[in-house]
């Protein structure tokens, strides 16, 4: 991630999310996470902010602005919310638009980027542990059921637009290629084109 000109590699751990310096290695910045826990989803960069997403028994989105130096956990939260976080798929932001799922129960919403603020909440139903993509103006969802739903990427009502059942169990993220969706379950591999 690059914020102000200046690189930044973005190291989660167990009780805090480091900013190194890649040149030299040398810390910029640390956040604290309330408690203490293992992260799954990798940090997003978008907006000029880092979200940064925790696991264990409270789920942790935080939203951070990278500028500040050494201890920032008091003074560059932008945001922070407990509510239906994912533990294993990681979000996507489209624009200002957050869009995440969680892992047990496939409950997707749409956060405002910048203020952390609820849009919609929708439920997909499976467990999802592939994170979904964003293609061809779409949002697809992909579950450990095989259910691979594909919806619009509105901020206000989003629609539904199909449903497909598969075959196996999707725990890898999709891929897309050119105009091809790449989907690997646990028993098919699958390339969906027009």
């Amino acid at each position: 991630m690059t914020t102000r000109n200046h690189s930044q590699l973005i190291a989660p751990a167990a009780e805090a999310t480091i900013s190194y310096d890649p040149d030299t290695g040398k810390e910029i910045w640390r956040v604290m996470h309330p408690g203490g826990f293992n992260v799954a989803a990798r940090p997003v960069f978008a907006n000029g902010l880092v979200y940064i997403f925790t696991s264990g028994l409270t789920g942790y989105l935080m939203a951070i602005d990278p500028t500040g130096q050494g201890d920032i956990t008091d003074t560059h939260l932008k945001w922070i919310t407990t509510k239906s976080t994912p533990h294993i798929p990681s979000p996507i932001i489209i624009n200002d638009a957050l869009f995440l799922v969680t892992a047990k129960g496939g409950v997707a919403r749409c956060l405002d980027a910048n203020t952390g603020t609820e849009l919609w909440v929708k439920r997909l139903g499976g467990d999802h542990w592939a994170s979904p993509v964003y293609g061809d103006g779409k949002l697809y969802f992909s579950n450990k059921q095989g259910m691979v739903t594909v919806m619009s990427t509105s901020r206000n009502n989003p629609q539904i637009l199909a449903r497909n059942q598969m075959q196996g169990s999707f725990i890898a993220s999709p891929a897309l290629s050119g105009k091809s969706l790449i989907l690997r379950s646990t028993t098919h591999l699958y390339r969906i084109s027009k």
